[in-house]
């Protein structure tokens, strides 16, 4: 057997011996059995004749697709045009339709295989970093936190500053709405706010003092929990990177809040939480409206959404992070123990 990997797969062990590490598709030879490659950027249109040549030459041929922005072709239009019985998708996607293609969902959320903060030690220092009150939350028993006199009088969270950290990246219509509800906002005093739109003005982003140091590991600064902020604010808003309403994709951007244990409100496409759930989280319908979770409407479900961050800004942290306890320490826990790769290791 001899199989051919790039970048996505090289961390997926282990392999059989026979497997080779290329960096150029035209060094594949015929004839192998598995031919695994990741396409990278949304340009999809140049990558079908690739895919074409590529099943020809091999038995089963794997493709991992990077984060669906927008290009010269949609997403799902490309998803559709493979229909070759030997290739397999894989992407970091939950569809709201069922594909043509062959595709399954296999999350790296970090742009990366590796599960970070699950395997990697300046990873787990980073969560252990957070602030000990919230940490202390976590090793609660259900029984305890029925207020029984040891946890009555403990507070599950301590005093921050502000109530929500909005950190908005490069420019996308949707975060130009979160910009102007912001600006109208009568708690803009309560949310740390900021938006440098793109890639020139990065340093105009809110970052932790330590970012750059911590760049000489195999992660951006993009997957660093941001524990300045986190430690400075109750809640999130997740400015997804697409609001498409075909599909759903999550990256860096949920997964931070996720293992941070952070309650937050989705500003992503149609059905978001709903496919997040299908990913076997749990989502804060306990105590927050979800409802614009299911709106069509871009403006609208910005809107509404909007809507529940004015409402947490309003209520008392303690209340809200007690009744959301079990889904917060669920959702770390299930991040931290899935094999996100699964779908792809079965291949091999």
């Amino acid at each position: 057997m001899k199989i051919y990997l790039d970048d996505f797969f090289y961390l997926l062990h282990p392999y059989p011996k026979t497997t080779t590490h290329f960096q150029n598709i035209n060094e594949i030879p015929n004839k192998c059995d598995i031919v695994a490659v990741s396409f990278y950027n949304n340009y999809w249109h140049k990558h079908l004749q690739t895919i074409q040549e590529l099943s020809t030459r091999t038995k089963k041929l794997l493709i991992n697709l990077s984060e669906p922005t927008p290009g010269h072709m949609s997403f799902t239009d490309f998803v559709d045009s493979i229909n070759y019985d030997n290739v397999y998708l894989f992407s970091d996607v939950v569809f709201n339709y069922v594909p043509t293609a062959n595709i399954e969902t296999a999350m790296s959320w970090f742009i990366h295989t590796d599960n970070f903060y699950a395997t990697q030690p300046w990873a787990k220092q980073r969560i252990s970093q957070l602030d000990k009150v919230l940490q202390r939350h976590r090793l609660l028993s259900p029984s305890q936190l029925a207020l029984g006199n040891a946890t009555k009088n403990m507070c599950l969270v301590s005093p921050r500053s502000m109530m929500f950290d909005c950190l908005l990246g490069n420019q996308r219509t949707h975060r130009d709405i979160i910009q102007t509800c912001y600006a109208n906002s009568q708690c803009r005093d309560k949310i740390l706010f900021s938006y440098y739109k793109n890639n020139n003005n990065i340093a105009q982003g809110k970052w932790d003092q330590d970012v750059d140091q911590l760049e000489e590991t195999s992660a951006s600064r993009y997957a660093l929990l941001p524990l300045d902020i986190y430690n400075q604010t109750y809640y999130s808003i997740v400015a997804e990177t697409t609001t498409e309403n075909k599909y759903s994709f999550y990256n860096e951007k949920v997964a931070k809040p996720i293992i941070a244990g952070r309650p937050f409100v989705a500003f992503a496409g149609q059905n978001y939480l709903s496919n997040l759930r299908q990913l076997g989280f749990k989502t804060f319908a306990s105590v927050v409206d979800e409802g614009y979770d299911t709106i069509a409407d871009l403006h609208q479900r910005m809107e509404t959404a909007w809507a529940q961050v004015e409402w947490l800004c309003e209520q008392d942290p303690e209340h809200v992070y007690r009744e959301l306890h079990d889904v917060l320490q669920h959702n770390c826990q299930h991040f931290l123990t899935t094999d996100w790769h699964s779908a792809i290791r079965k291949h091999f």
